[in-house]
C-alpha cells in the first residue's frame, strides 16, 4: 500500500479533474450572485487550474527533442482553429463576435494548444548548463515572472493571446522538478499538505493586510506593488499545486476515461452555452445545486462525445509523416 501511494501521479487522471473543475468553474462564473458568494473558490480555480496544465505539460515533456517538436507543430494548429470556431458560435448568437476577437482573443483556453511548442522552443534553445542547473532556472524563473508581469499588464487587454507569456513562470517550475522530489512530497503528503494549506489559509485571511503593508511600503510605485501581488498569486498557485500533487491519483484504473480528459477541456464551452441558454429559455433559477447538475451533465456529454471517432480525430490529430 505504502509503495502503491509513493507512485507518481497519473497524469491523464490528474488533467480529467482538472477539467471538470474548469467546467464548474465555467458555471461559477456564469451566474453573477454565485459569483460573488463563491468568488474564493473561483479565485482558488483561476490561481491552480490553468497553471497545473501548464506544469503538466511541461513536465511530461522534458525530454522532448527538436526531431518531436517539429513532428508535432500541425495538430495544435488543428486543435487551435478548430475549436476558436466553434466558441465564436456562442459569441456570434449573443452580437459579440468580430474579426478582432476571432484573431486576437482565443477562447476558453485555446491558446494553451499554441502556448506549449512555444515554451517547448524556448527550452530547447536554452543551453544546458543553464536549465540544468538550479541558478541558471531561477533567473530564468525570474525573467518570466517580470515578463508575465509585462503582458498582463501592457498586452491581456490588446490580447489574450497575452496569456502565452502570462503562465509561463509555470512551465519553468516543471524544470525544477523530477520523479524523485514529487514523490518525496507524496511519501510526506500528511506534512506538506496541511503546511501548504496553512500557508494559502494564511494568505487569503490576510490578503487585505498583506496589500495595505505592499501599498504602504511602495507608495505612489503602483507597478512595483501589482509586481509583487501578481508574484505573490503565482507563489499561492505553486502551493495549492503542490497540494494537488500530494493527493493526485496514481492509479491507473479510470486512464481509459481520463484518457478522453481534452475533451472536457476543449468540447465544454458550446455544451455549457447550450445548456445555460436552455435553463435561461425555461426561466430556471440557477442556484449552486442546478450548477452542480450541469457540470456532471456537461462532463458526461463531453466525454461521450470524445469517443466518436470524427471528434476525437480533432481533438488528438493524427498527422502521418511522409517517410
Amino acid at each position: 500500500m505504502l509503495e502503491k501511494a509513493n507512485k507518481l501521479p497519473n497524469w491523464q487522471t490528474l488533467k480529467l479533474i482538472l477539467s471538470s473543475l474548469i467546467v464548474f468553474n465555467f458555471y461559477l462564473a456564469s451566474n453573477p450572485v454565485v459569483k460573488v458568494d463563491y468568488s474564493i473558490l473561483i479565485n482558488l480555480f483561476d490561481l491552480v487550474l490553468i497553471p497545473m496544465f501548464v506544469f503538466i505539460a511541461a513536465y511530461t515533456s522534458k525530454g522532448i527533442s527538436w526531431q518531436d517538436w517539429h513532428t508535432h507543430l500541425i495538430p495544435p494548429l488543428i486543435i487551435y482553429v478548430t475549436f476558436q470556431t466553434l466558441d465564436a458560435i456562442p459569441l456570434y448568437y449573443t452580437g459579440t463576435l468580430s474579426i478582432e476577437k476571432y484573431l486576437l482573443f482565443p477562447q476558453n483556453g485555446v491558446w494553451f494548444f499554441l502556448a506549449v511548442p512555444i515554451w517547448q522552443a524556448f527550452f530547447l534553445l536554452l543551453p544546458l548548463g543553464i536549465k540544468s542547473k538550479g541558478i541558471g532556472l531561477f533567473i530564468t524563473l525570474l525573467l518570466s515572472l517580470f515578463i508575465a508581469f509585462w503582458a498582463v499588464h501592457s498586452l491581456l487587454e490588446r490580447t489574450s493571446f497575452a496569456a502565452i507569456l502570462q503562465y509561463f513562470p509555470f512551465f519553468v517550475v516543471a524544470y525544477f522538478c523530477d520523479d524523485k522530489k514529487l514523490e518525496w512530497l507524496r511519501r510526506h503528503t500528511f506534512f506538506v499538505a496541511p503546511l501548504m494549506i496553512i500557508l494559502v489559509g494564511f494568505y487569503f485571511y490576510f490578503q487585505s493586510e498583506i496589500e495595505s503593508l505592499l501599498m504602504q511600503a511602495f507608495g505612489h510605485r503602483f507597478l512595483t506593488y501589482a509586481f509583487f501581488m501578481q508574484v505573490f498569486s503565482f507563489l499561492v498557485g505553486v502551493l495549492i499545486a503542490i497540494v494537488a500533487i500530494c493527493f493526485a491519483l496514481s492509479t491507473v484504473r479510470f486512464v481509459k476515461i481520463a484518457n478522453n480528459a481534452l475533451g472536457v477541456y476543449l468540447i465544454h464551452p458550446i455544451i455549457c452555452f447550450l445548456l445555460l441558454t436552455g435553463v435561461g429559455a425555461l426561466n430556471i433559477e440557477t442556484g449552486l445545486s442546478i450548477l452542480i447538475a450541469l457540470t456532471l451533465i456537461t462532463i458526461i456529454l463531453a466525454l461521450l462525445l470524445s469517443t466518436n471517432p470524427v471528434i476525437h480525430w480533432f481533438l488528438n490529430p493524427q498527422i502521418k509523416s511522409k517517410k
